[in-house]
C-alpha cells in the first residue's frame, strides 16, 4: 500500500497493523514529522481506499 502524510508530498510504501490501541502505519522508508495521532489516507494506484 501507498501512503502520504501531507498533501502534495510523495507517495510511501507502508503497511497498515491492527493493533489493540488502532491502526498503526509500519513505513519502508524513515519519515519525519510526523505527529501522534495524524490524519493518513491510504492509497492503492490511484485510489484513496481509506484513512
Amino acid at each position: 500500500m501507498e501512503v502520504r502524510i501531507r498533501y502534495r508530498w510523495t507517495f510511501e510504501k507502508a503497511t497498515l497493523y491492527r493493533g489493540e490501541g488502532g491502526l498503526y502505519v509500519l513505513f519502508d522508508n524513515s519519515q519525519s514529522a510526523i505527529a501522534e495521532r495524524q490524519f493518513i489516507p491510504w492509497y492503492y494506484k490511484d485510489e484513496c481506499l481509506d484513512s
